[in-house]
């Protein structure tokens, strides 16, 4: 990947050649889980 700003037009034009969508390397885990979500806050009833 280089360090040039392209346009969103570029970009597609970049990625669809299949030459550019090969993985770069082996794939990755996550090292430890997320954390737990946040809560939603309960609806106040009148």
């Amino acid at each position: 990947m280089s360090d040039t700003k392209m346009t969103p037009e570029e970009e597609h034009e970049f990625y669809c050649r299949p030459e550019n969508q090969e993985p770069q390397g082996p794939a990755r885990q996550r090292e430890r889980r997320m954390a737990d979500p946040v809560p939603r806050p309960r609806e106040s009833t009148p």
